[in-house]
């Protein structure tokens, strides 16, 4: 090969996995045309190396980055002995060979992103070709090119990441908002419908009981009329804290279906275990009213109902209004 020690040759390659030569990225060597664009990296590697040069590609697919490994050549009836690095991105397999140990060290960062890689490969070439022909310097233009097109780049996908991850926040936002009753923050009745057909289709799967209750407050105009519309609102959203508070969370959800008519929707849950649901909350409501009270009706079934949500809600409310005159002739006897 000569006297390699003074004048150290480089040469940088682009293959494809199958270990086809793409490009040749950057030349500083006379290795005798050893590799040419279209040719395969292993046309002229000598017979005894063909199994350690097999070796090296496979290596480099396999660990992504392979460093110091000796390959030899046949040139002109003569053997080049060259060092070779490699690193794999997934889709090209960058190969840098040089003539002389430790000519291209390459780092454990070298293939976390595209503009470091082409940064240390341009480290590497000022650092190991001590002299520089004029039209060398058109190399490190198209490398300086690349790697501020790389970071232009990479600032453009984090910004892109920053502004789908906003627009991820503000659909959920705005999702929640059409799902949401404004003044209580309950569920309104639009998501009921796709909140109870997704329970009974579960419910009929598992075959658990699902419970669906309707309540009204009692004599709530009073409380405006009384009150104030203001002191009217204040009870309702107390009424929806004790329904939060009352409930299991990811097991039960409550709704806001009307002015002050609201409806739970219980699963897991038997009509008696209901009704014991429906007592504790009606003793936490009167501890902040005088005037109103609660009214309820519960309709449970198990496996599901074929019924649609608003069958299912009409029972419910017969059963309200039972439960409402009940209360009225109870207050009347008394």
């Amino acid at each position: 090969m000569g006297d390699q020690s003074q004048t150290i040759q480089d040469i940088i390659l682009a293959c494809n996995s199958d270990g086809v030569v793409k490009s040749i990225l950057y030349q500083n060597a006379k290795f005798c045309n050893l590799f040419e664009e279209g040719e395969y990296f292993f046309k002229n590697v000598q017979v005894e190396s063909l199994a350690k040069a097999l070796s090296f590609f496979s290596e480099v697919k396999k660990i992504k980055r392979i460093t110091n490994y000796e390959i030899n050549f046949v040139c002109n009836q003569t053997v080049e002995t060259l060092i070779f690095s490699g690193a794999y991105d997934g889709q090209e397999l960058i190969i840098l060979a040089s003539s002389r140990l430790g000519g291209f060290p390459l780092y454990d960062e070298m293939m976390e992103i595209n503009n470091e890689q082409v940064n240390l490969f341009r480290q590497e070439l000022k650092k190991n070709s001590h002299k520089q022909q004029s039209g060398d310097n058109n190399e490190y233009k198209f490398y300086d090119e690349i790697s501020r097109l790389n970071n232009e780049l990479t600032n453009v996908q984090r910004e892109l990441s920053k502004k789908n991850i906003q627009l991820n926040q503000l659909n959920l936002k705005l999702e929640e908002l059409t799902i949401r009753d404004p003044l209580t923050n309950l569920y309104n009745k639009r998501y009921l419908y796709t909140k109870y057909a997704e329970e009974i289709t579960r419910a009929r799967r598992f075959q658990y009981a699902i419970s669906l209750v309707m309540i009204d407050i009692n004599n709530f105009k009073q409380v405006n009329d009384r009150l104030g519309h203001q002191e009217g609102d204040r009870l309702l959203k107390k009424f929806a804290e004790l329904c939060q508070a009352n409930i299991r969370a990811g097991l039960d959800y409550p709704f806001r279906v009307g002015g002050d008519e609201f409806v739970l929707l219980l699963t897991h849950c038997e009509e008696a275990t209901a009704e014991s649901i429906l007592e504790r909350l009606d003793r936490e409501f009167s501890k902040y009213t005088e005037i109103a009270s609660l009214a309820h009706g519960v309709v449970s079934f198990i496996g599901g109902s074929g019924d649609e949500v608003e069958m299912v809600l009409k029972e419910a409310d017969v059963k309200m209004y039972a439960h409402k005159h009940k209360i009225k002739a109870l207050q009347t006897k008394n």
